[in-house]
């Protein structure tokens, strides 16, 4: 029985600061104002209180919301427990709470208490008194985290609670609904919140609209607390502007894939392909392979791209093809243990192409990523928006101005998929021409591709692969928009550069060519390059500029450098400056030596740094300086934990075993040889239950236990734990925890077991020391006359029963704690019998594991236990 470490956090918010942000955004303050007027937090309302607040994907919903609950929730007394619906979300809110908890020393608190719930955090049995909670609706609605709810309200939840659900269209499963009945059994007036980025999938769901008041007609529903579209921030510049190419791939599906009645009848059922046609489009090495290829033609555009692959099957084969074709990606599938170690290393740029499968749709944020690859039809516009809004964050976001949302469709006759991508107004937004003043629309060029190499499924996917060869190019039109931009330096001290738009990159390019090829011929004159440039430029560049490059060429003879404005955002001080909080948990303008080799690492491989800042030096100065003029979030942690000491004998095990018979005698049936504190202080686990020789059981407590801070019941908890095993319940199946939680008040005493991180200080190596300088007595002085008298009666019983067994015919191997190795079960110091089977004359054994060892050794080499000093006798 096992326990977990240290997960609850203790900030000093008086002692700490925030990082600084406040919602600046106007729709973000509009947020605020309409959440504080829609609820009522003076605890006098007596009836439910629920509501939804809609914002879209980058538009900092979390970051709001947690603002508001700090501010107006916890300031008055009110406990916050945030559910999600996966576990990769938890970390990302607990630590925004984190960074804005130090804004509540405004309003006279000074301190909070934080803990993150799920299978990679704490448990629920450790959420007890915290003002925050951040949990998977996984954990908490699990049988065992359903004991825990009451505890994790505490007495102030049940007076004052907030329950929030993030990404709330998930809100009517069943999990939220259980939940959520036994909150409210504990607090009828609880108040909850709803967030959602995708209100479109709960509008058929009367569930929903009834939960959080947003059906209309009915009496006390006001709808949303507060909704804005994305539409409406891309336009007024808060969101990234984005660009959406349509790709035909020529494939026909419904022969390739061949696709049967049955398909076409589950597609008109579900309105989904079935798993088979998804798993010939994954094995389609052409599809990939134009997939890839995409990319590869326009690799500097899409720079950090996000991949959205139809099945786990379809990620490997795309990621495969990617780094074959010498593009480093990585892939990750729900459930994966590496998933947020490989989402880390992509925020931090260290490959350029994720591939996922719809876990990147909701609440995980990678702010830079310039590109969504779609490989897949659907007909889900809920789902299209979230994939499309990973790309959707803007330059205040820490993401781009603008981003490439490509899409790649099939063509299929069977089969009607009536949503377009390309059809949403957030693709067709009219913008200003800023030669013209005319407004464009964007528009969308569709490109077709030949019907390329069939492939069969029986075939070997990497042999498709290798074999296809194509030549593919693509059309697009739209806006205009800057492209990149012609670095010169400085002239007349002046620093220097050309803007190129999309439709004049050609003419730069074409006037740059042949510069390049004049200038390795002979060295150029002023007039003769200012030639060049104003009938190669004519029309696309102003007389100033066409003045500054021939200047710059004439000066350097050379081109200058160029550099595209995708890298923009990634290269200023701004973006680095915004890009470190993303990447390190505290950032101050004094770096530390991992944050500064971060920066380095991001200069040197820019060539656009470079050329700006001639030395890394002048970089960091720069990033340092905007860093001074914001406060960065430092935390200052409270140790509240107690100190924490081991006593001799604290309890006598044999009598609260005794007390444990007491209450369920049915336990007696086990043979229980020895029950014994161990040997040290051990950090792996509270009790275990040894199986021995003869269907006898020997029973450790941790000695780490041996204290007066330890309840008794604790510790006959822990005895009925390992009473279950040796009654044979072995594994911790739902049958055995229903069992084990029959011991009265028993999610008390887990909690207690699972908190001992949280409320005391436990120096292992310190506690070892203690229990080694105040050692049991019962282990130590124990009479000489007892332990031989107890020896040799185990002895002799284990001599028979394995001499028994040879007589029948068969080589018994030798029990772990036998006679043959001279091992006594209760610890004591052995006694050997001289002539017992596999014993040495004059060889040390130890007591735990039965190896011989070095007779000088008081440690066991295998077992790395102490063995008493006492050789068997000759």
């Amino acid at each position: 029985m096992g326990y977990a470490g240290k997960w609850e956090v203790v900030i000093d918010t008086k002692a700490s600061q925030a990082d600084g942000r406040k919602p600046l955004m106007p729709y973000q303050q509009e947020a605020i104002d309409r959440l504080n007027a829609f609820f009522d937090l003076t605890g006098k309302v007596e009836e439910k209180q629920s509501g939804m607040l809609v914002m879209p994907t980058g538009s900092g919903k979390t970051f709001t919301t947690v603002t508001w609950l700090l501010s107006q929730g916890v300031a008055q007394g009110y406990r916050v427990i945030w559910l999600v619906h996966r576990q990769e979300l938890v970390e990302q809110t607990f630590r925004e709470f984190c960074k804005l908890a130090p804004t509540l020393a405004a309003y006279g608190v000074s301190r909070v208490k934080l803990l993150p719930v799920s299978g990679k955090h704490a448990a629920m049995s450790m959420a007890v008194g915290d003002d925050i909670t951040v949990a998977s609706i996984l954990s908490v609605a699990s049988k065992n985290g359903m004991r825990h709810i009451r505890r994790m309200l505490g007495n102030p939840g049940k007076e004052k609670l907030i329950v929030v659900i993030d990404e709330a269209h998930h809100a009517a499963m069943p999990s939220y609904q259980k939940v959520l009945k036994r909150m409210r059994r504990i607090n009828p007036h609880l108040v909850l919140l709803g967030l959602t980025a995708t209100p479109k999938r709960m509008q058929d769901n009367n569930r929903l609209l009834r939960m959080f008041h947003l059906a209309k007609g009915e009496a006390g529903d006001r709808g949303p607390v507060y909704q804005i579209s994305l539409e409406e921030l891309i336009k007024d510049g808060f969101l990234s502007v984005p660009h959406y190419q349509r790709i035909a791939t020529g494939i026909q599906g419904d022969t390739t894939y061949q696709l049967t009645k049955k398909d076409v009848a589950f597609y008109e059922q579900f309105q989904k392909l079935p798993e088979g046609v998804f798993d010939a489009i994954a094995s389609d090495a052409a599809r990939n392979k134009l997939i890839v290829k995409e990319y590869l033609d326009h690799r500097e555009t899409y720079g950090k791209t996000l991949v959205f692959a139809i099945n786990k099957k379809h990620a490997e084969h795309l990621a495969e093809e990617f780094c074959q074709a010498g593009v480093p990606a990585k892939y990750i599938v729900s459930g994966e243990k590496k998933n947020r170690e490989t989402i880390e290393r992509f925020r931090q740029g260290e490959f350029p192409v994720l591939v996922n499968i719809q876990i990147m749709t909701e609440g995980i944020d990678v702010p830079d990523v310039q590109t969504v690859f779609l490989t897949r039809e659907t007909n889900s516009d809920v789902l299209l928006m979230q994939m499309v809004g990973r790309g959707l964050r803007g330059v205040q976001a820490g993401g781009t101005k603008e981003c490439y949302i490509v899409g790649f469709h099939d063509q299929w006759e069977k089969l009607q998929f009536w949503f377009h991508p390309e059809k949403l107004r957030l693709f067709t937004l009219e913008e200003e021409s800023e030669d013209s003043g005319d407004k464009v629309e964007a528009e969308v060029k569709t490109r077709r591709l030949p019907q390329l190499l069939p492939t069969t499924m029986e075939a070997s996917y990497l042999d498709i692969s290798q074999a296809i060869r194509g030549t593919l190019r693509i059309e697009k039109r739209s806006t205009i928009w800057p492209v990149g931009w012609y670095n010169l330096s400085r002239i007349e001290d002046v620093f220097s550069y050309i803007v190129v738009l999309n439709d004049r990159e050609d003419a730069f390019a074409d006037c740059m060519e042949l510069l390049d090829d004049k200038l390795k011929e002979e060295h150029m004159e002023l007039p003769a390059i200012q030639t060049i440039c104003k009938k190669m430029l004519k029309g696309a560049a102003g007389k100033n500029d066409i003045n500054h490059l021939a200047e710059y060429v004439s000066e350097n003879q050379a081109t200058p450098p160029y550099f595209d404005l995708a890298e923009e955002d990634a290269a200023s001080p701004q973006s680095v400056a915004a890009r470190l909080d993303e990447h390190f948990e505290f950032v101050t303008h004094k770096l530390s030596d991992e944050q500064i080799g971060w920066m380095r690492s991001q200069y040197e491989s820019s060539a656009r740094m470079k050329a700006i800042y001639s030395t890394f030096e002048a970089f960091q100065r720069s990033v340092e300086n905007l860093l001074m003029r914001r406060q960065c979030a430092k935390l200052v942690e409270r140790e509240e934990r107690k100190e924490y000491h081991v006593d001799p004998d604290a309890y006598d095990l044999e009598e609260l075993l005794e007390n444990v018979y007491a209450r369920f005698p049915q336990l007696r049936k086990a043979k229980i040889l020895d029950v014994r504190w161990s040997r040290h202080v051990v950090k792996s686990w509270f009790g275990r239950c040894t199986a021995l020789a003869g269907d006898r059981y020997l029973i450790e407590i941790n000695r780490l236990l041996s204290s007066h801070e330890v309840p008794q019941e604790v510790i006959e908890y822990l005895l009925y734990h390992e009473l279950l095993h040796a009654n044979g319940k072995w594994a911790h199946t739902p049958e055995f925890r229903e069992a084990e939680w029959r011991f009265p008040d028993s999610a008390r005493w887990d909690s207690f077991l699972d908190r001992m991180q949280e409320n005391y200080k436990l120096d292992y190596k310190a506690l070892r020391k203690e229990a080694q300088e105040r050692k049991d007595g019962r282990f130590h002085f124990m009479k000489k006359a007892k332990g031989e008298t107890y020896a040799s009666t185990v002895i002799a019983e284990e001599e028979k029963a394995w001499k028994e067994k040879q007589q029948n015919g068969t080589n018994p191997a030798l029990p772990k704690f036998s006679f043959a190795t001279g091992l006594l079960t209760r610890g004591y110091n052995p006694y050997f019998k001289p002539d017992a089977p596999g014993v040495k004359v004059g060889t040390k054994y130890c007591c735990y594991c039965g190896k011989s060892m070095p007779s000088v050794s008081t440690i066991c080499p295998h077992c790395d236990r102490e063995v008493p000093v006492r050789r068997n006798a000759k």
